[in-house]
């Protein structure tokens, strides 16, 4: 019977449930507080802590069923990455009106958020592993984990740091928004966007349409200049 419930198929589905029931309560509690990505989280840390106890595996080994089980979800990542274009094309004529603030912000924000970690993780005394699995948590994640991939950092934190640098954001971004008394859709997207990718973006879509929009060009372009620095390393 225990098989069911740690089989690929229900662990897609649970993840997939959890997340969706958590949208759909978002929308009704409107706190931001209420993070579906965040919960769904903590959601399947819970329960596979469950499967752990009763199943009596190690903990590596019942995280690394759960992996196997959603690969096919991670395989999909790259495509979905690919189609980030998409918005790109489409809003073509905002990149035409913002091309510089675009530019200079994201070239900001892709410096501020890795050196900021090679300078903290120095000063931490984090080893060169642990600091290049953290240098592209404001990118998108299936980048991210690429580019932990190939400079020789851990995924798994990467992706870990990932979602936690985008829930912060989403989080805080729009606290911070109200202390610099940013009310620019162009700078509130940008700010969004290279920072705390999809996850911030989200947020900046419910400020307003035009920082969303920005939001969504600037995660591409994080992406691509972060892939670029990274080759220098």
């Amino acid at each position: 019977m225990i098989n069911i419930f740690t089989s690929p198929v229900f662990y897609i589905c649970l993840t997939l449930g959890l997340y969706s029931l958590f949208s759909f309560l978002r929308g009704i509690i409107k706190n931001q507080l209420f993070n579906p990505l965040l919960l769904t989280s903590i959601s399947i840390i819970l329960y596979l802590l469950v499967i752990k106890s009763i199943t009596g595996y190690a903990t590596k080994e019942t995280v690394d069923i759960y992996t196997n089980a959603l690969n096919f979800v991670n395989f999909m990542l790259s495509p979905l990455t690919v189609c980030l274009a998409l918005p790109i094309y489409t809003r073509r004529h905002i990149i035409k009106q913002y091309w510089l603030p675009i530019l200079v912000g994201t070239i900001i924000g892709c410096a501020v958020s890795m050196s900021s970690v090679f300078i903290l993780g120095h000063f931490f005394g984090l080893n060169k592993e642990m600091i290049y699995s953290l240098l592209p948590k404001s990118v998108t994640t299936a980048i991210a984990k690429e580019i932990s991939q190939d400079i020789g950092g851990i995924p798994e934190i990467t992706i870990a740091s990932v979602i936690v640098t985008g829930i912060c954001g989403a989080l805080f971004g729009p606290i911070l928004t109200k202390i610099f008394k940013l009310d620019r859709s162009a700078s509130i997207g940008m700010a969004f966007g290279a920072s705390s990718h999809a996850v911030g973006t989200s947020k900046a879509v419910e400020i307003s349409t035009r920082a969303g929009a920005i939001s969504s060009v600037a995660i591409v372009t994080s992406g691509i200049l972060t892939v670029i620095i990274a080759l220098f390393l």
